[in-house]
């Protein structure tokens, strides 16, 4: 399903994404978790590495790029160039890349990173998640860092500012993102920090974060977008609800109806008896 996704790419999905980046940014307070030493990992000479896995539009990457108080150079990988910036709008302490993360990466990456981080998968079976972990553990120096962040979507729910108003189609809304596809699991989210154990990581943060009230409407919005940037014909329930209830949807969001959930990042800390199953090109 996230192969199908993707081929759903176009101007849409890169506003959402880079939309969506700036509503995390803001909910989250920094790019990086607080658990994740910088000290320890910045040297004299040598910028800290991060590679971001997944970036799309790299505007995570970017970010990290020219934000950073410290030295860092970030390498930006996704299956496809399509969301990518042109070349000349991109840091010189960024770098992009063309290769599909569920494939071995070429020897010179080889534990080379400080952090890798990956950010909205939206959906992933715990094959796929055990073959990232294992892809950040081939990556990452001994010592480095791992963190994920993913929206939890078991606990949505739908909220009014305005008691009595209807929220009919924002509550279809809500049992639909928890079942969006065939053989969904909503809480996938949950078997990131068991994945990171069995790989040999140490989880430093399992951390839940709540969406505050200033937030409902970004919130909402983001998600309408999502809703949106999914290809006709990828999901039946999404295609009737998007000729059914989109637009009564929008009308309740209008009048002060919000849909929200809740994000958890997971931090990992790569020891020494990490697995490293990934094989090189």
């Amino acid at each position: 399903m996230t192969a199908e996704y993707s081929k759903g790419r176009d101007n849409l999905s890169s506003t959402k994404m880079n939309y969506c980046h700036y509503i995390f940014k803001d909910l989250f307070g920094s790019l990086l978790h607080r658990t994740i030493h910088i000290s320890k990992l910045a040297g004299v000479d040598n910028p800290i590495r991060i590679a971001d896995l997944g970036s799309e539009t790299a505007i995570w990457p970017i970010d990290a790029a020219e934000s950073s108080s410290f030295s860092v150079s970030v390498d930006c990988f996704d299956i496809a160039s399509t969301s990518f910036p042109p070349p000349a709008w991109i840091p010189p302490n960024a770098q992009l890349h063309i290769h599909d993360v569920f494939k071995p990466f070429p020897e010179e990456f080889h534990g080379v990173f400080d952090i890798v981080h990956l950010r909205w998968w939206l959906s992933l079976s715990r094959d796929q998640i055990d073959t990232l972990v294992n892809s950040a553990a081939w990556l990452l120096k001994e010592g480095g860092y791992i963190q994920w962040t993913e929206q939890d979507k078991t606990q949505i729910t739908a909220i009014s500012a305005t008691p009595g108003i209807s929220m009919q189609a924002t509550q279809k809304f809500v049992d639909l993102t928890k079942m969006p596809f065939p053989d969904y699991e909503v809480g996938w989210a949950e078997q990131i920090a068991p994945a990171m154990e069995s790989a040999g990581f140490k989880v430093l943060a399992q951390e839940r974060t709540k969406v505050r009230p200033s937030l409902y409407r970004q919130i909402s919005e983001m998600h309408i977008l999502a809703l949106r940037d999914v290809p006709r014909g990828l999901s039946d329930v999404i295609d009737e609800f998007m000729d059914r209830w989109m637009d009564q949807y929008l009308e309740e969001c209008q009048q002060g109806v919000a849909t929200i959930d809740e994000f958890v990042t997971v931090v990992g800390e790569k020891q020494v008896q990490c697995l490293v199953e990934r094989s090189v090109v």
